[in-house]
């Protein structure tokens, strides 16, 4: 297929694609635009039949993602980079724009219209912002205020394999309080430690992979006050993440991107293992530390989004989590002073959940524990009463998460440092992932991601990425990935592997 560019629109506020006579695409025929702004994720391209003998039901639609052009009719269509040459794009394709690119697209086998604008939310995957009539004008979408909750999972590269019996996908997005949110965010654990050998990526190189995340549609990132190289070096991640969510785009994404950061632990020495426990001796110290976070992250009159205790392990629940309660009537006083948004725990038991939405309700929003196929308390039911420290008791938190509406962040889902240093191979301690990925074609480790959340669609994975190309894997192929109930039984009745 030749596709020929035209002159990208220029009129301010509203993009609008160049339409042949009678605003209507004819069967064969070529329309080409540019993104001439920066605005990428306020802008949402739709299609829609004029046949109406087509269902209402299964609209023909293109969309503008964030940064992504994504292919969800059957339609022809390619893409050109500034400078670069044509490539064409399948059905179910997506490709990355950034301002300058062009798209074009030609239709096949029905007439449709076209509009591009900037709205108020975009359009859910497969749907329309305009409505098709018999006799339908182009029309153009008025400019607006960007809406400050995503609502766009992340756009998917590949072709969606189908695989015969497959149960249901889970939701692309996932709440979060008053947000709704791609599930696959990111860690930024790597971006702030040094780790042995490898120390940890340059300051442009780890802004460069953050920006690659938010153009993938990652709207979510985790950090902490101890993400660095160790004493002397605190709010290290914190500070790195905000810029560069300040420096993409001109800033357009810092109210839709939620950043969630912790404390509660802190750094012994250099090593990526010197963690020690931080305990708050008042109410005070646990204020002063978020009030920390809250400077260096350079937050001004906006909220921490979300803020969580670091090591919920250190308050006993034999008392009724008293301790923890007082803690928590800290964290709202700062909510009631517009520091914090939302809260949540890391490293804690189905008891300090309950004392957390018994003072906090609504704004108690999510648990962040170890589960893994090397870690699998968070998904059994507990034999034994809670112990006075939650170490040893933090069975079932993830149906806790399910039965009260909370997101559920697993920690460590990949095996966590004995993977790294090579302790533990997910391939060969479990060979039937290994099976079952090659059938499919992706690797173990995305494999297992998306196993994890066919099984328990609470959770909102914030993996850790060193490399993009390790992001593209993530944030593209994991979403792709399909399961018959016999495969997901299968991963589920696997023994835990333990470590030597």
């Amino acid at each position: 297929m030749e596709l020929q560019p035209s002159a990208p629109p220029t009129q301010p506020g509203v993009k609008v694609v160049p339409l042949p006579s009678d605003d209507a695409v004819i069967l064969g025929r070529n329309v080409t635009t540019g993104i001439t702004d920066s605005g990428l994720s306020r802008h949402v391209l739709s299609v829609r039949s004029t046949q109406q003998t087509l269902s209402p039901s299964t609209p023909q639609a293109v969309r503008v993602e964030p940064a992504a052009i994504k292919i969800t009719g059957k339609l022809a269509a390619g893409v050109r980079t500034s400078g670069g040459e044509w490539r064409p794009l399948s059905f179910g394709e997506s490709a990355h724009l950034m301002v300058g690119d062009e798209i074009a697209l030609r239709l096949n086998p029905a007439r449709h219209i076209f509009t591009i604008g900037t709205t108020r939310s975009a359009a859910a995957p497969g749907t329309s912002q305009s409505t098709a009539s018999p006799h339908p004008r182009a029309t153009t979408v008025p400019a607006t205020a960007a809406h400050p909750k995503p609502t766009l999972a992340p756009p998917n590269s590949k072709r969606r394999k189908v695989v015969d019996g497959a149960v249901p996908a889970p939701s692309p997005t996932i709440r979060l309080g008053p947000y709704t949110l791609p599930a696959l965010g990111i860690g930024t654990l790597p971006l702030g430690v040094t780790y042995s050998g490898g120390g940890r990526p340059s300051v442009p190189d780890a802004i460069d992979l953050i920006h690659t995340a938010l153009r993938k549609g990652c709207r979510f990132f985790d950090v902490s006050d101890m993400y660095c190289a160790g004493p002397g070096d605190t709010h290290y991640a914190e500070r790195l993440l905000m810029r560069a969510i300040r420096e993409y785009d001109g800033g357009s994404l810092v109210d839709e991107v939620v950043v969630g950061t912790k404390g509660g632990m802190a750094r012994s020495g250099q090593s990526s293992h010197s963690w020690v426990p931080k305990t708050f001796r008042t109410p005070g110290d646990l204020k002063r530390t978020i009030r920390e976070s809250h400077e260096a992250m350079e937050l001004g009159d906006r909220p921490i989004k979300l803020w969580s205790f670091h090591h919920t392990d250190g308050y006993p629940t034999d008392d009724g989590c008293q301790l923890f309660k007082q803690h928590l009537k800290a964290v709202r006083e700062l909510m009631d002073e517009g520091i914090v948004e939302l809260c949540g725990l890391a490293n804690g038991s189905t008891a300090h959940i309950d004392a957390a939405i018994s003072v906090l309700g609504k704004r108690f929003v999510a648990v962040q524990n170890e589960y893994s196929l090397y870690a699998r308390a968070a998904d059994r039911t507990p034999h034994r009463k809670s112990a006075t420290v939650a170490k040893s008791n933090k069975n079932n938190t993830l149906e806790w998460c399910r039965t009260n509406g909370l997101a559920f962040c697993p920690t460590k889902a990949l095996g966590g440092h004995p993977a790294r240093e090579g302790k533990v191979n997910l391939a060969e301690n479990f060979p039937i992932v290994q099976q079952l990925a090659a059938k499919k074609s992706v690797t173990p480790q995305v494999l297992l991601l998306a196993w994890m959340r066919h099984q328990h669609p609470q959770i909102l994975h914030i993996v850790g990425c060193r490399t993009k190309d390790h992001l593209s894997d993530y944030l593209v192929e994991v979403p792709e990935v399909r399961f018959t109930q016999a495969e997901l039984d299968q991963i589920a009745q696997l023994p835990q592997f333990k470590a030597k």
